[in-house]
């Protein structure tokens, strides 16, 4: 297996792992000294992935789970802004209704790529 991590400020779609595939795969099929049979597989860091704090503010707009440090509860949550003092205004629903929360990077333990159903 011959794997091909891509990563792209976080816009990787399956069309995305298809030009990759294509531009990837003749580049091999071109390596001479390749003679055992093998299997691409390009892919991305998906869910898993753990976004660096400071990466939020090119995220404005996106869905995210966060881990909260004090109690370890984790939300998913909607980043509306950064503000001047570098913290992060969110976003989420608790039973139907719209709450805030502003957190620094000492209140996130993690946090994930989220996506809203």
């Amino acid at each position: 297996v011959l794997e091909v991590f891509i990563d792209k400020n976080y816009s990787i779609d399956l069309k995305t792992i298809e030009e990759y595939t294509d531009k990837v795969s003749p580049l091999l099929d071109g390596v001479s000294s390749l003679t055992d049979p093998y299997l691409l597989d390009i892919s991305s860091g998906g869910d898993e992935r753990v976004i660096p704090y400071p990466d939020i503010a090119k995220l404005i707009g996106h869905y995210f789970e966060v881990k909260l440090m004090k109690s370890g509860e984790t939300l998913l949550m909607k980043a509306e802004k950064v503000d001047e003092e570098n913290k992060v205004h969110f976003v989420y629903f608790l039973k139907g209704r719209k709450k805030t929360m502003v957190l620094s990077e000492e209140d996130i333990a993690e946090i994930h790529m989220g996506y809203k159903a």
